[in-house]
């Protein structure tokens, strides 16, 4: 147990997606171009069930991820530049208003107003009854294809 916790300080670890709950694969070991190549291998999902399909090995890989729940300050900053950015483009739609006039601007941003609220509506669902460590193409992936 403590040789686990020494090699777990003296290494770089993580936890990714493709790989089965409860394994841990070295960034040290492995370079960002192999990474990327092994990430179109299919997964191995390691001692689960062999009767399983496709789809429930991949909500049980999902499902037992652990999450990590860490915000650091460059996260937070980059949220905020994220809001800096929306803000500058919608300051920037200046544009739209001189060539299509106010109706335009207020039918075009009524549409896709509604569509992303049903969207972000929708992911919000997910996260709340479906919680999984990684980003929103796991969702894709547990419910869709892996």
């Amino acid at each position: 147990m403590a040789d686990s916790i020494k090699e777990k300080s003296n290494t770089s670890t993580y936890h990714t997606d493709r790989s089965p709950p409860g394994s841990v694969v070295e960034s040290s070991s492995k370079s960002r171009w192999q990474n990327f190549k092994d990430s179109f291998k299919e997964v191995d999902y390691g001692e689960i069930d062999p009767n399983m399909t496709d789809i429930e090995k991949a909500n049980y890989a999902t499902a037992h991820s652990p999450l990590s729940r860490s915000l650091k300050n460059r996260h937070l900053q980059m949220i905020a530049i994220g809001g800096s950015i929306g803000t500058g483009l919608f300051v920037g739609s200046g544009t739209a208003l001189r060539t299509g006039g106010p109706a335009a601007v207020l039918i075009g941003w009524l549409l896709v107003g509604a569509m992303m609220f049903c969207t972000v509506h929708a992911l919000g669902e997910l996260c709340v009854a479906y919680p999984v460590s990684g980003a929103f193409s796991a969702y894709a992936t547990r419910f869709i294809c892996p």
